[in-house]
Formats: structure tokens, C-alpha cells, sequence
């Protein structure tokens, strides 16, 4: 597997993860009312988002 592969798949690696851990949380904070938790967390989603399209 050359170099740029795998730069690309740890790079979506990266965003899936930055995409689906978060959102165990995001849901339990946002039922607790942790306003800044939450939107923590859903930064987080959106830069595993833009990592995964800058990626593909």
C-alpha cells in the first residue's frame, strides 16, 4: 500500500471516528441540558464531516 493510500484511509479513519464516537455522548448531553458539552460535541461531528469529504 503506497504512502498517499494510506495517508487517505487513516484519514478517514479519522473522520469516521470523529463522526461516530462523539455521538454516544452527544445524545446524553444533550438530554442532561450540557449546552457547551454538546456543542463541543457537535463541532467535533462536523470536523469529522469536513475531514471526510476533504479526504475522498
Amino acid at each position: 500500500m503506497s504512502f498517499a493510500k494510506r495517508h487517505k484511509f487513516a484519514l478517514q479513519l479519522i473522520a469516521f471516528l470523529a463522526v461516530m464516537l462523539p455521538s454516544i455522548g452527544l445524545f446524553y448531553s444533550a438530554t442532561a441540558r450540557a449546552g457547551g458539552v454538546t456543542w463541543l460535541l457537535v463541532g467535533v461531528v462536523a470536523g469529522g464531516m469536513v475531514i471526510a469529504v476533504w479526504a475522498s
